[in-house]
């Protein structure tokens, strides 16, 4: 895979008038609970996990295990895929909102 390493602690960006603020209650704290994220986690898994040599998780293992065993990361998963799914929705239904107004307009223009 493409490997880019790690970003120094300073390099993250200002917050500018147009970023987007996640709406989430509580997101400072969660903010610090999990600020470092690239400390590797001391745990004894087979390599089958995704561990590496000294026996600590990489990133994408210790995300699924966030993401599966830990109730918050369940929660937060459950809601993008829910989220997701209305996101596909409203897609579809402008789409198709699209297509009749377009088939309207082609109809006066006839």
């Amino acid at each position: 895979g493409l490997h880019v390493g790690n970003a120094p602690s300073d390099a993250r960006p200002d917050r500018g008038a147009g970023t987007p603020v996640a709406s989430m209650q509580n997101q400072e704290d969660l903010a610090d609970t999990y600020q470092d994220v690239s400390a590797p986690m001391p745990l004894d898994l087979s390599p089958a996990l995704g561990t590496s040599m000294s026996g600590s998780i990489d990133k994408s293992t210790a995300f699924d295990l966030f993401k599966y065993e830990v109730e918050e990361g369940r929660n937060l998963s459950m809601i993008l895929k829910e989220r997701k799914k209305r996101l596909t929705d409203l897609r579809h239904n402008l789409r198709d909102q699209t297509m009749e107004l377009n088939s309207g307009k082609e109809e006066i223009d006839s």
